[in-house]
């Protein structure tokens, strides 16, 4: 176990030493949730109403999937030095952080919790950037049994994703809470589109004239 440690001490210098597209961002993996404070058979404490309700209609079980990211672990990563939490994910258990202390890193690697420590990357592509509001070609309105003004500029868009396949089947979300992931939307502050998103005290992150960064945060 000793000459285990002492292993991949080694190999997580030697990892981290090599050039990171972002060098001070890092995926904590931990090995299980034993640890947690919460319990499937209360998930209350840990899951909105809305989301119990949810899972009840859909029939769709309640697991250590949904089960958070134990506490303990992530207050001893942070307890190492100087760690910023970024995010975390129960879903696969891990946490993203934030950190240039080397010493911080080598003293996780030690915690008998982590299972593996990876430097995060942006994903290299050689696709070209599309102009995703570019209106490539009239958009088939007898199929989708719409008129023009449904979609206009936003055609290319919501073909890529089929969703004009779904409004033809009449599946337009009402009564659905739906989840954006996004970079940011420029002028969220005050277009007219965002209003019930402000309303809602929702908060849009839109950079303004700055250059696009080498690294997601």
């Amino acid at each position: 176990m000793i000459m285990r440690r002492i292993l991949y001490s080694f190999l997580l210098i030697a990892g981290l030493s090599q050039a990171q597209t972002c060098p001070d961002a890092y995926w904590i993996q931990f090995t299980d949730k034993d640890a947690t404070p919460f319990s499937i058979g209360e998930p209350e404490q840990f899951l909105s109403a809305r989301a119990i309700a949810r899972r009840h209609v859909q029939g769709v079980a309640i697991d250590e999937l949904d089960l958070p990211v134990p506490p303990a672990y992530i207050n001893a990563v942070l307890a190492t030095g100087d760690v910023q939490l970024i995010n975390r994910s129960k879903w696969f258990n891990a946490i993203t952080v934030r950190t240039t202390d080397q010493i911080a890193l080598e003293a996780i690697a030690q915690l008998p919790f982590v299972s593996a420590i990876r430097g995060t990357r942006r994903l290299a592509t050689t696709m070209p950037e599309l102009d995703k509001f570019t209106l490539e070609a009239e958009p088939p309105m007898v199929a989708r049994g719409g008129q023009p003004e449904d979609y206009g500029i936003s055609w290319t868009q919501i073909s890529m994703l089929n969703g004009h396949g779904l409004h033809a089947m009449e599946a337009k979300g009402l009564g659905m809470l739906i989840g954006v992931l996004d970079s940011g939307f420029d002028r969220a502050d005050e277009l007219a589109g965002f209003d019930d998103l402000r309303a809602r005290r929702h908060r849009a992150h839109a950079r303004h004239g700055e250059p696009r960064r080498r690294c997601l945060r």
